[in-house]
């Protein structure tokens, strides 16, 4: 696949460390380039999170400075020799990672419905949680009329929820939890309510 990770991206998995973003790339590249190995396809697509951060962070600005998004800024977030933008469209699940103030959470779109679930392993989420949600919401629907060449699907609201996940036992396992969302998470509420032991420890 041509990608490595350094000691220090390695090390960023470590007790009590923050997972590097490149680490996040790492692992949602390899979940889509062996899901295409084994089916020739892609049905759970993940944005790269650079996408969330540089979203965010252009969203810091005044709105007369603020970036105007085209379909063709999306594929940056993707590797050409596995995802197109198109590719979305056939996708089951589309994924976007988050990190802010050290904590990882991601978005789940499910395509079929249009359902658009915020995934936190943390109880109460960070200061401004809310807020990002409605910002990342607000772009993917533009996104998706980008898509589909049409812009009706950006007038209708995301329904919105709160997905059922373990919570974390300490400050620093979300982004271990969050690859382990890429991996296996389906919108099934099946781990006890919000138990699932060792699941930061079966990956």
């Amino acid at each position: 696949m041509g990608q490595l990770l350094t000691t220090k991206d390695c090390n960023s998995l470590g007790h009590r460390e923050c997972v590097d973003n490149m680490v996040i790339i790492f692992a949602a590249t390899m979940f889509m380039y062996f899901e295409k190995r084994s089916t020739g396809s892609i049905k759970r697509i993940i944005f790269s999170p650079m996408f969330a951060t540089h979203f965010l962070e252009d969203n810091k600005k005044r709105i007369a400075k603020r970036h105007v998004w085209q379909l063709s800024d999306y594929q940056a977030y993707f590797r050409n020799d596995l995802v197109r933008v198109e590719d979305l469209l056939n996708a089951d699940w589309v994924f976007i990672p988050v990190v802010s103030n050290g904590h990882w959470w991601c978005y789940a779109l499910k395509v079929c419905t249009m359902e658009f679930f915020v995934i936190d392993s943390l109880a109460k989420g960070i200061r401004g949680h809310s807020g990002i949600d409605r910002s990342i919401a607000k772009n993917i629907q533009q996104f998706w009329g980008f898509l589909k060449t049409t812009l009706e699907d950006s007038k209708i609201g995301l329904y919105f929820q709160e997905a059922k996940i373990p919570v974390q036992p300490n400050t620093f396992d979300c982004g271990v939890i969050m690859m382990k969302v890429f991996e296996i998470w389906d919108g099934e509420d099946k781990y006890d309510g919000k138990s699932m032991p060792n699941y930061t420890t079966v990956l």
